[in-house]
This record gives C-alpha cells, sequence and structure tokens, in this order.
C-alpha cells in the first residue's frame, strides 16, 4: 500500500505538468486540491464510520472497488506524454529508491519504538545511525550518477531551497493540526471516531474549495499573494 501510494502523487503531478500549458498550471493544481479537499474531508468520517460499524478490516476492504474504477478508466483517460516530451529522460537510479525506502523505514521505526526502548537505548540509536548512513548513500549515490535519484543541483537554487523549507514547515503544521485534533477529541473528550472525523472535514474541505479560485488568480497576479497571507 505505501509503494502504491508513494506511486500516484508524483507520477499525477508529472502527468499534469505535460498535459498543462505552463500558465495555467497553477489553476490546474488548484481544481486538483478541490478533489484532494474533498477526499481529505470525507476520509476521516467516513473512516470512522466504517471502523465503528464494521471494524478496522473494512477501513482497508472498502479501498478495493476504488483501486478497481482507476484500473477500469485509468488505460482509456491516462495518456502517455508525446515520446518528445520523455527522449532524454532516464529512469531514476532504483537502487538508491530502494535504499532510501530502508532508510527512512529505519528512522521511522526508532521513532515508533523509542517510547519503549527508550531515547538513548543502542537499538534505537542504531536504527537511528543506520537510517542516516542510508540517506547519506543515498545522497553520494546521486552526486555520482548519471540518472540520480534526486537531482542535486536543484538543491543549490535558492529558490527550490525556500520551496523546500516551505513546504516542510506547511506540512509540518498541516499533518500536526488534523493529528493533534483527532487525538485530543478522542482522548480528552470522549469522542467517537466518526464524530472526531467529520469534525475535522471542513477544515481540507474549504482548503479545496478556494484552491480553485486562489490557482486561477496565482496565474495573473503572482503566487506571493496568496503565499504570504496564507502562511500568516
Amino acid at each position: 500500500q505505501s509503494v502504491g501510494a508513494s506511486a500516484c502523487p508524483p507520477a499525477g503531478v508529472a502527468r499534469m505538468a505535460t498535459a498543462v500549458p505552463g500558465e495555467r498550471l497553477a489553476e490546474a493544481r488548484g481544481t486538483g486540491a478541490v478533489a484532494g479537499g474533498i477526499s481529505s474531508a470525507a476520509g476521516p468520517g467516513l473512516g470512522g464510520l466504517i471502523v465503528d460499524g464494521l471494524g478496522w478490516r473494512w477501513a482497508f476492504w472498502w479501498e478495493v472497488p476504488v483501486a478497481v474504477v482507476v484500473l477500469v478508466l485509468g488505460p482509456r483517460v491516462l495518456h502517455a506524454p508525446p515520446m518528445a516530451a520523455r527522449a532524454d529522460r532516464r529512469f531514476p537510479d532504483p537502487l538508491a529508491a530502494a535504499i532510501l525506502m530502508v532508510g527512512a523505514s529505519g528512522i521511522t521505526f526508532a521513532l515508533v519504538k523509542g517510547p519503549s526502548w527508550g531515547g538513548l537505548d543502542a537499538r534505537t540509536l542504531g536504527c537511528v545511525a543506520a537510517g542516516a548512513l542510508l540517506l547519506g548513500l543515498v545522497g553520494l549515490r546521486s552526486a555520482r550518477r548519471a540518472n540520480p535519484l534526486v537531482e542535486l543541483r536543484l538543491l543549490r537554487i535558492r529558490t527550490v531551497q525556500l520551496g523546500r523549507l516551505g513546504t516542510y514547515l506547511f506540512s509540518a503544521c498541516w499533518f500536526g493540526m488534523f493529528f493533534g485534533l483527532v487525538l485530543f477529541l478522542r482522548e480528552h473528550w470522549g469522542w467517537s471516531l466518526f464524530r472526531s472525523g467529520m469534525s475535522s472535514a471542513p477544515i481540507p474541505l474549504m482548503a479545496g474549495l478556494l484552491g480553485v479560485w486562489a490557482g486561477r488568480r496565482a496565474d495573473s497576479v503572482g503566487h506571493r499573494a496568496f503565499i504570504l497571507p496564507g502562511a500568516v
């Protein structure tokens, strides 16, 4: 499930970049945010309803018919970009991708098991050290390969650096808000999974609806007018 979920978003963004003219890309991304906002709004409530009523296993089973719909419609509507757009593209380093997955998993495992093992336990520190070493190896391979997993030269561009920092901070706040909200409602107010999930629905739903308007306006007035006040 993690492999599949990791493959979909970047492929979708790349497909959008080849299918939509550059001057309309922000509007297209905003329209895509509507789908993301609606699904994010419906997901927690629907998931809570399914888990409360049918059990946690059905939280996985109900995705199967959605996947079937994608498999049936995908070949009809998702066409490959023109050959000219991908003639000079090489498949990114698959070994580095595997190393990255193992390294990130090691650090994640340490975060999950750390409270029970202890923050300074040899197993916790070992998982963190091994994960960091493997991530460093990804950087070394990316610097020496003709088909790097990560284009290190892009990371030296100042606007890319600022964009990465802004995306990191936004993502940390966004997901931290949802995680903290649901935990608080469940553990301190004693709400059900369904009620806790539905309580968070207005946030991504409104973000998705505003995404279309903001994306369309950003194409004409620039992105700064929305990013700065939005961050504040």
